[in-house]
């Protein structure tokens, strides 16, 4: 292909993926950088078209069938391309797809690898990942024999540059093989490590690159053929049946055991749950040479959603609580619910949930088909509480005051204001309320809020003074419960109470609080004031005519219209007609506004991504006007000379490129931030 082809192509290909999506601007510039442009040409076809063949793809590209296939094979390994072959045909047609795995791994790798270094402070660790997100995937004696290659090629350049001497080299083999073990030992320790905490997954090299949806339709289709067509079953409960049974099918493909990760005697394997992550307690125990793992992109955004609560506590609640917070997602991150991104759709859940309480005959929920339009948002909202009461991580004080204890850095004396138990009335008055169940339990987590889990337990009939020492200790356990019954009773969910008096994260309400708590914050901090209040009042109203937002906004008409246009500018807000006659006369009709949530934060997420691919090309275009003086700045005889060697000036306008590109990235940063909170959280 011709250097002029190459720059025709390129700049057909940009524009077609600056028109068609923002991810597709966005993916198409990253991989440009970092993998060439044959790659990213393929992804913003793929993105175009859906999935394609390799015969599609070459004559789309216009680029060679088996430079195509080459491009594929370095694209499905690191987990940015995803394919689908159909079991039972003799010459199956091959369809690839885009997968957003790899693409954001590239967009989050420099996070990362910091998360991991700050959360360890280990290197080797942050090594380990960084070896991960380069292959895609790795198995431990992948990586332990490019280890020791990469330290052969090391010890050959320097015996080049040395003499050898005999009894010295013996010696100097014996070190370095009892170096080598304990090096190998403490990698597989790490890897060890990384398992538990489930930042690094075990895959099966079989089905883990091919597409999911097409692995569950081809397992539904055997299912329903295999299914008896007896007449007296419905159809409905038919396929009910034939889905249930696929999803039992779909989830063995992707199980691991212990057994299948380790290397161990039966006794190991008979502790606890056989699962993978049924028990903390992985023993000693050797992982499989020959098994390939890859990191976990799910257990990183859970990660990032614990950090971006606890700055919301902290912006709430004090630093303080936020600390107490960070201690609860401590606990509880490792197992928690995934991120919206990498859970089911909630249409799935829904029915899931109507299907199983139809099963346990429980009379407050009715099936999907008899709800009217009115209850459903009422019955989606409940449906979010009992999924969260069910599947989220319970938590007791005990086990927050065992972390508690751990932390020095923590200091809970005087932090909050405590109030004995016996003299608040107010308690009292709730408690009567309860069941007696929970307010046996209630009182009992009260009476040990009380007491230093030290061992040295005081009686609950102690004078309110000596509650008051207990308050001025660093790690007070009475401080401690009063925080968590803040963030419990909190206008934000942060903590809620089941019914046998344990704590958990209620994540969906929280983020689809935190979604609107940061939407309305982009509004108030970018249009002001007076658009926040009119976009609020249309939001609580959810449709609203002109005279009642007078009323309600006390703001003057002209300035109210002024508002109202620049919301319907940015398409914040969208007006619907109220015709009062049968004939539909405009100059007789109403207008009212409203707000419809789903559009607008799709319409944040593609501008929050464009305006991403926009400061990334302006860093390319940057580099590529200045880059004669980069390249004469990152000569070797120029290294670390600059201030002698090159003129004032190009050392002004490097300390400026320098500035501008810190700049750039602190705007990805901050731009990236908010678009997760939308659309990963």
């Amino acid at each position: 292909m011709s250097s002029v082809d190459n720059g025709s192509i390129e700049s057909v290909s940009e524009k077609a993926s600056r028109i068609q999506s923002a991810k597709s601007y966005l993916f198409t510039t990253l991989l440009k950088d970092l993998l060439g442009l044959g790659p990213s040409i393929i992804i913003s076809k793929l993105y175009s078209n859906g999935r394609l063949t390799l015969r599609e793809l070459s004559a789309k590209t216009k680029i060679g069938k088996r430079k195509v296939q080459g491009i594929l094979v370095k694209l499905i390994q690191l987990k940015c391309v995803k394919y689908f072959a159909p079991s039972g045909s003799k010459k199956p047609t091959v369809n690839y797809y885009v997968n957003e795995e790899g693409l954001l791994i590239f967009l989050y790798s420099g996070e990362i690898i910091a998360s991991i270094k700050k959360k360890y402070s280990d290197d080797l660790m942050a090594e380990i990942i960084q070896n991960f997100l380069n292959y895609g995937n790795l198995t431990l004696s992948d990586y332990l024999s490019n280890l020791e290659s990469h330290k052969n090629e090391n010890q050959n350049k320097e015996n080049q540059n040395k003499e050898k001497d005999e009894n010295g080299s013996e010696n100097r083999d014996e070190d370095d093989n009892d170096e080598d073990l304990d090096e190998k030992s403490d990698i597989e320790k790490k890897f060890n490590i990384l398992i538990q905490d489930g930042w690094i997954v075990p895959i099966k090299s079989d089905i883990e690159f091919q597409n999911k949806y097409d692995i569950y339709r081809e397992l539904y289709q055997k299912n329903y053929a295999k299914y008896p067509k007896a007449t007296s079953i419905s159809e409905i409960k038919r396929k009910k049946e034939v889905k249930y049974s696929t999803e039992i099918d779909f989830n063995k493909l992707f199980e691991f055991s212990k057994k299948d990760i380790y290397e161990s005697d039966n006794s190991f394997f008979n502790k606890g749950a056989n699962t993978m992550f049924g028990s903390d307690s992985f023993g000693s125990s050797k992982i499989k040479q020959d098994l390939a793992f890859k990191f976990s992109l799910a257990r990183f955004f859970k990660h990032m959603r614990s950090v971006c609560l606890v700055k919301i506590v902290n912006q709430r609640l004090g630093p303080v609580s936020s600390k107490v917070f960070g201690l609860v997602m401590q606990k509880i991150e490792k197992n928690s619910q995934d991120c919206s991104k990498f859970a089911l759709d909630f249409a799935d859940v829904y029915l899931n949930l109507n299907s199983k309480m139809e099963s346990q005959g429980d009379s407050t929920i009715i099936a999907s088909s008899d709800i009217p339009a009115k209850s459903l948002p009422q019955y989606l909202s409940y449906a979010k509480l009992v999924l969260d009461a069910e599947n989220s991580v319970c938590f007791t004080l005990q086990d927050i005051a065992a972390l508690l204890k751990k932390r020095e850095d923590i200091d809970l004396s005087n932090s909050i204001k405590f109030k004995s138990v016996h003299s608040n009335k107010r308690k009292n008055r709730d408690n009567q309320n309860m069941g007696p169940a929970t307010k046996k339990i209630k009182q009992e987590n009260e009476i040990l809020a009380m007491q230093v889990l030290n061992g040295n337990h005081n009686d609950s009939d102690e004078e309110g003074d000596e509650n008051t020492e207990d308050m001025d200790e660093k790690h007070s356990v009475g401080a401690l419960y009063q925080h968590l019954e803040l963030m419990a009773n909190s206008s934000i969910p942060f903590l809620r109470r089941n019914p046998n008096g344990a704590y958990y994260v209620p994540f969906s309400e929280l983020m689809s609080k935190t979604k609107e708590m940061n939407f309305m914050y982009l509004v108030k901090s970018v249009l002001g004031r007076n658009e926040f209040k009119v976009l609020n009042c249309i939001i609580k109203s959810k449709l609203i005519d002109e005279k009642a937002l007078i009323n309600h906004t006390l703001l003057k008409d002209d300035d109210l219209r002024v508002c109202i246009n620049r919301l319907f500018k940015l398409q914040a807000i969208e007006v619907q007609e109220i015709p009062k006659t049968v004939d539909r006369q405009a100059n007789r009709s109403a207008f009212a506004y409203r707000f419809n949530k789903k559009f607008n934060t799709r319409l944040l997420e593609n501008n929050l991504l464009h305006e991403i691919s926009l400061i990334f090309n302006h860093i390319n275009e940057t580099k590529e006007k200045n880059k004669l003086l980069l390249g004469k700045a990152n000569r070797e005889d120029i290294k670390g000379k600059e201030e002698d060697m090159l003129l004032t000036s190009e050392l002004n306008q490097l300390k400026w490129l320098n500035e501008n590109e810190l700049n750039c990235v602190s705007r990805i940063h901050r731009a990236r931030s908010i678009w997760e909170v939308f659309a990963i959280f």
